[in-house]
């Protein structure tokens, strides 16, 4: 979590969610994909706090103004973007809040922005690989039913870095 790629010849961009969302990006006339994988960092905290909320929103903030301003950069048109939205399992009891907030986020932020959801995919409460190309309307989800805790293990990592760079920001 936490990164993106941006294609413009027949490269497969892949990413393996667990808890966190994946969102694909395909701009027809630039024949441009992007990819953004992240999760709102929003697992044991309290709903009552809109500034903590707000924080740990930002975190989407980043990742998307970075996937869409690079795709801008070699040729995208905002108008012309069309998203998928892949989002996450529950790999861990406490991990639904960061699923359910990392999903709530991407639709307020696309709609803001006024970019269309061409199709959506939670599927079961399982990790997923998510192939997208940009000659592709939609990506390809194969859901991962035999795993191990190398998934967990690396959003768990991205949490505590989230959480920590949280923490400075905030003194």
């Amino acid at each position: 979590p936490g990164e993106f790629g941006i294609s413009a010849a027949e490269e497969v961009l892949v990413t393996v969610i667990g808890t966190s969302v994946a969102v694909c990006l395909r701009d027809h006339s630039s024949n441009l994909a992007g990819m953004v994988h992240f999760m709102i960092p929003i697992s044991g905290l309290s709903f009552l706090d809109q500034s903590t909320r707000f924080l740990a929103e930002e975190y989407g903030h980043f990742a998307f103004t970075r996937l869409i301003n690079a795709m801008e950069e070699r040729g995208a048109s905002r108008d012309g973007l069309e998203a998928s939205v892949i989002g996450g399992a529950r790999l861990w009891r406490s991990s639904a809040p960061c699923a359910d907030a990392s999903v709530r986020f991407v639709r307020g932020y696309l709609a803001k922005r006024k970019i269309p959801i061409a199709v959506e995919f939670h599927g079961p409460r399982l990790p997923k690989k998510v192939y997208f190309t940009h000659s592709e309307r939609f990506p390809e989800v194969e859901v991962l039913t035999d795993y191990n805790n190398t998934i967990k293990s690396r959003e768990q990592k991205y949490l505590r870095c989230v959480r920590a760079d949280w923490m400075l920001q905030s003194q």
